[in-house]
């Protein structure tokens, strides 16, 4: 199968770092239990300016340069690569893209990984269901519920990962996973459904 993977929240733990350089500079104690929307100058109580202000400083920050890896992920893209062809698809600004890069070259130091950017806050773009068709994926990991709604409409198969902000929703195309091990598991079942779809096609 072709596997879309988003960036931040699937492999980077992106909004605990801006918390903690949120948390710093305002002298605030937000937990990230208390993000209840990915769209994060709502729950931090400051302008989307602000918020995306934020954003840049923490790109240029030590937070970033250090960004911790979500549990699993490292080796969970590793076991995927073996068996599927790979692509990361992020709403990550195209002003970061040498640093979002070098980053994952250095990751997966060996494997042929594209990177394709999405419209978001700050610039326009195709959107991820657009991506994923484009690039024939056959799913989709991700996160954020905006992208996850809009691509499960479009048909797209989507692995949501487990967040506070993607709670109490259900669609056919949405399969929830709390972890690397789940996202593994389900990413199996999935590929023995399209084999046994190419089967009965080839009949």
């Amino acid at each position: 199968m072709k596997i879309g993977i988003d960036i931040d929240e699937i492999i980077t733990e992106f909004a605990r770092g801006y918390l903690r350089m949120y948390n710093e500079k305002y002298e605030k104690n937000l937990k990230f239990e208390e993000l209840l929307t990915y769209v994060l100058c709502e729950p931090l109580k400051i302008s989307q300016e602000a918020s995306l202000k934020l954003a840049d400083e923490y790109y240029n920050s030590k937070h970033f340069d250090k960004i911790d890896l979500v549990d699993g992920a490292e080796e969970g893209v590793r076991k995927l690569n073996q068996d599927h062809e790979l692509i990361f698809i992020t709403a990550r600004p195209s002003h970061i893209k040498e640093k979002t890069e070098l980053f994952l070259k250095k990751l997966f130091p060996n494997f042929n990984l594209g990177v394709v950017y999405s419209k978001n806050m700050w610039e326009e773009g195709l959107l991820k269901s657009e991506i994923c068709n484009n690039q024939k994926c056959n799913v989709l990991i991700e996160d954020d519920l905006r992208h996850a709604l809009e691509c499960a409409e479009k048909g797209i198969r989507i692995i949501l990962f487990d967040k506070p902000w993607n709670q109490g929703v259900s669609h056919e195309n949405l399969i929830r996973a709390n972890n690397w091990n789940e996202i593994l598991e389900k990413i199996n079942e999935l590929n023995k459904i399209e084999n046994i779809i190419e089967v009965k096609n080839e009949q």
